[in-house]
This record gives structure tokens, sequence and C-alpha cells, in this order.
């Protein structure tokens, strides 16, 4: 018998499928789509509009009506989890969820970059049409952050592509992106400005009027703690993305010291004022687990100023620069299983794993009869647990997501792995909380989706219960990944 991940590499390797796509209409499919709740509808247009199945006509006409449909999804703008609790938790579960980009802004972004090929101007004025970005404040029990990377690599795009060589004569594009430079005021807009500035074409004039607008700004940005430590603390932040923009400063003889003086400034500012306690030593230590010296040093903001960036005249930061004002909060809501019920359920799923002795169950074990009991004795009491008077229903739906995904994993025999996947799709069709948070449902629908496609074979019960699902939006989206399926990395990322 060939095990699960064994058969998931060999279907990658022959293109994402085993079997021929079952007859499904794509016309037929967007008019199911458009019956759908806001955000699952535009992203279902969306997909279908890049299968290369639609009519130019339909295409645009899909495109268009998923960007009116996305003002009504119920995220208006993504988020992240903080590095220090990006792999677990709640945080690591909204994550991933937020991570399939069915906010408003996202979609948004999706349809315009979508658009840009076939219709250049209607793209900018879709693009137009996005209200600017307006973050609010997060605080430190937060353990999520705004992320416009989307927003601005949508406007780059659409300054490179959607003007005619008379608006480009008349600096159009350039007018477009000074709007937007002068409009930043929050730290999550650092990193992706910066690396829009970089990257877009302008003249030599062009991009240094913009790079001292840029300048000025990050002067005056302060912002809270929790966004300033993310924008900062990743090799994807903001001190390589000024470095990118410094370095194409210098390449085309553009001031490039009033941008390193006022991110010195920047950087200064937030170290100085009120700092979360579980980010205190953003200024010493990379957060998370670093891969290599240079993803290390990227994580440590004040290191990589003075080691990667700063040049005379420029002052290095000194340890006075980094001491903070006050010591906050720390994120909340990051311990697992906090309730007894949850604690409960986490216990008898570890002893499915580890004997008394605490030792790792063996195969043998596994495969008998007196484990199997086990297994559904624990699907029984998942079943039941319906209900958490210390718990929300959030966090309810969120573990029995969880417990079920790994014990999906854990159940060696093809036969049991099928038979706890059925049991997660029957808690997840018409759950309550698909109108609660309608992109947090999907996450997991999606991952069942991912598993039973890229592996139709071991999978295939399951697999025909999802396209035949009586949940219309599980059948959309079974049906979709025939019609525009996601590329084999993207449906691994989900499980």
């Amino acid at each position: 018998m060939i095990p699960f991940f064994s058969r998931i590499a060999i279907t990658v390797l022959l293109g994402g499928t085993l079997f021929a796509q079952e007859n499904t209409d794509p016309n037929e499919l967007m008019e199911r789509a458009r019956s759908a709740p806001a955000e699952f509808a535009a992203d279902a247009l969306l997909r279908l509009a890049g299968s290369g199945k639609l009519a130019a006509d339909k295409q645009r006409e899909a495109i268009t009506e998923a960007f009116q449909l996305a003002a009504g999804a119920q995220q208006p703008l993504k988020k992240r989890a903080i590095p220090t609790v990006r792999g677990g938790g709640t945080a690591g579960f909204l994550d991933r969820a937020f991570a399939q980009d069915l906010d408003a802004m996202s979609l948004r972004c999706r349809a315009v970059r979508a658009m840009l090929p076939l219709d250049g101007a209607l793209a900018l004025r879709m693009f137009r049409e996005i209200p600017p970005p307006a973050l609010p404040r997060v605080t430190c029990e937060d353990a999520l952050v705004y992320d416009l990377s989307a927003y601005y690599e949508t406007l780059a795009e659409v300054a490179g592509k959607s003007f005619t060589p008379a608006e480009i004569e008349e600096e159009e594009p350039f007018n477009l992106l000074t709007g937007h430079v002068r409009a930043i005021s929050a730290p999550a807009q650092v990193a992706p400005v910066a690396r829009m500035l970089a990257g877009v074409s302008l003249s030599t004039p062009q991009l240094e009027a913009l790079a001292a607008t840029f300048a000025g700004m990050l002067k005056e940005i302060s912002g809270d703690y929790r966004s300033f430590a993310q924008s900062v603390s990743s090799q994807g932040g903001a001190g390589p993305a000024i470095g990118a923009l410094v370095a194409r400063c210098k390449k085309m003889e553009v001031p490039w010291v009033p941008i390193l003086e006022a991110y010195r400034a920047y950087l200064v500012r937030h170290f100085r004022a009120a700092r979360c306690a579980d980010g205190s030593d953003t200024a010493a230590v990379s957060f998370g687990v670093a891969a290599s010296p240079e993803t290390q040093i990227a994580g440590d903001p004040a290191r990589y100023f003075n080691e990667r960036l700063r040049e005379d005249p420029v002052r290095p930061l000194e340890a006075e620069d980094l001491v903070p004002e006050t010591v906050e909060g720390e994120a909340a809501g990051l311990r697992p299983c906090e309730s007894q019920d949850c604690r409960r359920l986490a216990g008898q799923f570890r002893s499915l794993l580890f004997g008394p002795n605490g030792l790792p169950h063996s195969a043998e074990t596994m495969s008998g009869g007196e484990w199997q009991a086990q297994v559904k004795e624990y699907l029984a009491a998942l079943a039941a647990w319906k209900d958490d008077p210390e718990g929300s229903a959030s966090s309810l739906f969120r573990y029995k997501c969880s417990f079920y995904n790994e014990l999906s994993k854990t159940v060696p025999a093809a036969a049991g792995r099928v038979a706890v996947l059925r049991e997660y799709l029957d808690f997840l069709k018409q759950n309550s909380f698909q109108q609660e948070s309608r992109m947090e449902w999907l996450l997991p629908v999606n991952s069942l989706i991912a598993r039973a496609s890229l592996d139709r074979r071991g999978l295939a019960e399951l697999w025909h219960e999802l396209r035949g699902s009586g949940d219309p939006v599980i059948a959309l989206y079974a049906a979709l990944e025939e019609i525009a399926p996601r590329s084999p990395g993207s449906r691994l990322s989900i499980f």
C-alpha cells in the first residue's frame, strides 16, 4: 500500500490530478457562484475568470462582478499573525484563514490585477474605487496585524500598465503614486511602499521627488508597537525594503541620506515608546527561528540598520536609543485548550498517540481492535462536543477542526482515515460558523478539498461526497477544483 503523502507526491508529479475532470460547465458554475455569500462568490468568479475556460466577454463580466461583490466580505483588510505565534493556536488558524485572500481589499486587488491585461483603463478605475487603507491601531493584546502588501503591489502594477502613452507623458502614473505615498501614516505601510518605490518604473526626477516625500512621511509616522515590530522584524520587512530603495537611489544618483535619516528616526521613535511585553527584546534578537545568519540579522532591526543600512553621515543606533518608555501587555488567546472540555479531548487524543509509559504506540498496536475502539470513542466524544461553557463558539470550532485534522493524519489505515474525514465533513456541512466567520469556515473546507483532490484514488469516497454535497458552498468549491484547480503547492500548504 502506498502511504498517503507518497500518493500525494506521485499525484503532484503527474500534474496534480489522477483522473479526468468531471463534466462541469464553467458557465453553469458561474451562475452557482453568484448565489454564494459575497467573499465566496467573488473568489469563485475570479478563479473562473483565470481558468481560461470562459469566453472573453464572460471573463470580463466575472471579474467586474467579483470586484463589486468583494465589498460585502466580512473582513475589510487582510491580517497576519505576528511571527512568534504564526505556527499554531487561534492566531495560527486565523493566519491561514486570512492567507486565502478573502478579505475585501485582497479580493478587489485580485480583480484589478485580473482586469489589467484585458482593459487597463477599467482596471485603473476599479483601483481608484478601492477605499485607501485606514488602519486602526493594534494593541499589545492583539496577535494579528494588518498586511497591505497586495494593495501596494497592485498599485505598482496599475501605475506601470494601465496608462496610455499620452497619460504617461502627462505624468499621470507619477501623480497616482505621489498621492498614495503622501497618504501613508502607519507602520504596516512602510515596507510595502518602500518596496514599491524600489521597483516601479520612474524617471530620475520622479524618483527623487517620491523618495523625498517618502522620507518626509516616514519622519512623522507614529504607530502602535505591535504593528511597528511586525514591520521591521522579518526578512521581508522594512529594513531590507529601505535597503532596496536606497540602492536604487544610489544607482540613479538620487539623494539617499534623507531616507536613512528618516528611517533611523522612525526606529528610535518606536523603540523609545511603549513596548509590548512579549516583544520587549525586539531590538536585540529576531522573532521566531532564524534560518540563516542573514535571516537573523534581518529579524533584528537595530542590528540590521547598523550593519546593513547605515553609512556616514548617518549616525548608528546606540543602546540608549532602544530603551522603551514602558512595557505593556502581551498577545491574548495564544494558549491552546484553555477550557476543561478542550483539555479533556486533548488528553484523550494524546492517549491515541502514546501509551501509559509515555512511548509512542507501535504500528501493531494502532492496527489492533482495542486502539480502533479508542478512535471510535474519541470520534463520538468529538461529535458530542457541541457547546463549551468555558470557551467561545469560535474557539470550539477551531479546536474541533484541529482535532479532526490531526486525527485524520494519525489513523494509519485508509478506511479509518476516510471515516474520520467523513465525520469532519459532516461537522462542516451547514455549520453555523459559515455565517459567523465565513473565511474561517472555508479554511477546513478548502483543506478537505485539497486532500481529496490530490489523493482521489485513496479518498475517492470523500471526493464524491464533496462534489455532491448538500451544502452548496462545499459543492461549489469542489467543482471549482475541477474547473480552476489551485497549484499542488497551494493545496499542500493548507493541510
